[in-house]
Formats: C-alpha cells, sequence, structure tokens
C-alpha cells in the first residue's frame, strides 16, 4: 500500500464502491486527502471530492445524501481504495462544480419548505454586548467573563452549522453533541476557555430566558453541571481529537503557530517529511513562533 499523506491527490479505485449500490462502477473519482483518521483496526482517508467528481454526481445522488445526512462533497476510502494521481482540476473549475451540488441541496431543502438557520453575526454580537452588561455577567468571575465572546460565538457556531438549530430550538441533545464531541474534537484553545464553557452558557441560559429567547432552561443547566469537567478534560483527551484538532496541537509543540496559514503549510511539508525519512512521530524543527 502506498504511503498516503495529508494533501495528497488521489485516485479512488472502483473497490471503494463495491457496497455502494449508488456508485458501484464508477472509476473516474479523484480528490485530495483531508484527514487520516484510525478506525477500528484500520486507517480512514477523508477525500474531499474534485470537480470532475462532483460533475459525476447525479441529483439523485445529492438528494439521498442530503436526506440521509451524508456530506456527499467526500467520500471515506481505505488505503487499499486509493493510488496516488496529480491533481486535475483548478480551482475556478472546483467553484463551478461545487456551485452546482449546493444549488441542488438548497432546491431540495427550498421544496421541503426547510429554511436552513443561519448565523447573524450582527444579532450575536449584540446579544454578546447586552450579556455583558447584564446581571448574570456580572455573576461570572473575571477569568470567565474573557471567554464570554468565545464561548458564546462558538456555541452560536455550532448550533448552526452542526446541529442545523439555533440559540431559540436548540435541544439537550444538541447541547450534550457541541460540548461532548464538537468542542473536544474540534476547537483548538487554551484551558481556560473550556473551563469557562460551561459557567458560561449557564449564565447565558439565565440571560437568554430573561429576554424571552428561551422558556424553560432548568434542563439544559442541568446538564451543564453535570458536564463541566467533563468538558475540560475531554478537551485534553488526544483520543478525541479530530485530525485538524491534531494536527493545530502538534504544531504548536513543534514551534509552529497554529493561526498561520503559511506557517501551517511549512508544518504540513516538514511534517510529511519527517514521514518520508521513517520518523513515526515527527518532530517539526521550530520557527519564530513559540
Amino acid at each position: 500500500m502506498e504511503d498516503l499523506k495529508i494533501n495528497n491527490f488521489v485516485k479512488i479505485k472502483k473497490s471503494a464502491f463495491e457496497e455502494d449500490d449508488m456508485l458501484t462502477g464508477t472509476d473516474n473519482f479523484q480528490g485530495k486527502i483531508r484527514e487520516i483518521n484510525k478506525y477500528e483496526d484500520n486507517i480512514l482517508y477523508l477525500i474531499e471530492l474534485d470537480s470532475q467528481s462532483l460533475d459525476c454526481l447525479s441529483d439523485n445522488y445529492i438528494v439521498e445524501a442530503v436526506k440521509g445526512g451524508e456530506v456527499y462533497t467526500e467520500y471515506n476510502c481505505y488505503g487499499k481504495d486509493l493510488k496516488k494521481a496529480e491533481r486535475r482540476d483548478a480551482d475556478k473549475q472546483y467553484e463551478i462544480a461545487l456551485d452546482r451540488v449546493e444549488k441542488i441541496e438548497t432546491a431540495y431543502w427550498e421544496k421541503e419548505g426547510y429554511k436552513e438557520p443561519e448565523i447573524d453575526d450582527a444579532e450575536i454580537d449584540n446579544l454578546i454586548d447586552d450579556f455583558e452588561n447584564s446581571e448574570h455577567f456580572e455573576k461570572l468571575n473575571n477569568k470567565y467573563k474573557e471567554e464570554v465572546a468565545a464561548v458564546v460565538t462558538n456555541f452560536s457556531d455550532f448550533a448552526v452549522n452542526y446541529c442545523y438549530t439555533d440559540l431559540e430550538n436548540f435541544t439537550q441533545e444538541d447541547l450534550q453533541e457541541i460540548c461532548l464531541e464538537l468542542i473536544p474534537r474540534k476547537v483548538f484553545a487554551e484551558v481556560g476557555f473550556f473551563e469557562a464553557y460551561s459557567p458560561v452558557m449557564i449564565r447565558f441560559l439565565y440571560f437568554l430566558k430573561e429576554c424571552g429567547i428561551r422558556e424553560d432552561i432548568e434542563a439544559e443547566i442541568k446538564i451543564l453541571k453535570e458536564i463541566s469537567k467533563k468538558i475540560v478534560s475531554s478537551s485534553q483527551d488526544k483520543t478525541s481529537w479530530g485530525m485538524a484538532k491534531n494536527m493545530a496541537m502538534s504544531a504548536q509543540e513543534g514551534g509552529f503557530d497554529p493561526l498561520d496559514e503559511q506557517d501551517m503549510a511549512d508544518f504540513i511539508e516538514k511534517h510529511n517529511a519527517n514521514i518520508d525519512n521513517g520518523q513515526n512521530n515527527p518532530n517539526p524543527i521550530k520557527t519564530k513562533f513559540k
């Protein structure tokens, strides 16, 4: 099996689609490796499909994927089903292909009478401002007050983009998914952010109730109190991290700045070069970022 790395372009072999009735026999799928994840005793590669692959997706396939809550622009494959390839499209071609499939998804939701929640940045900013001028904000200690904007913005983002809901309508299940799955897996931040998450959200819920945005909040507050410590411990547990967070943490440990696009590109290049040199856990050369 070939040595495959993040950002490699690959061809997806026919064998990958043997159990996918709608794609059986497909032999024209290629893309870029975006994530590498361990699944049981195997390694799964998340492939971002290129423009030619997206063009092969039928309207029916896209609609069925949307109905099933699946991401149709990506495909998970085992290494045995992949072969290194050269990129065959340009950024503009990809944008056009992505626009086509997204329009098909939008048309489906419109037909169903569903309006996808959207984040109104100005509204969120106003809520945060009002919260910071309320008695509920004053009940937080100074350390937690510093994290209010980050916590509320993060929760709203996850509610809309991953749970397809909003601050008014999120459920207890949404709350637990965000706090115990999404945050530990995806959020790269100092430990103080995770320590503040539950206390800030508890006071923010009282504020939302006072504003008439939410009604019964007691069950959600009980959950937040119960999982407060678990949010922190899970966020520091490497087994809970997604590939992107793993990469960011490794970059920081190696002296690279995870928030700097060029620095992360340098880190990935160094990371892949160290793998080529036979290092299983490469420790990148440090840069000016400490």
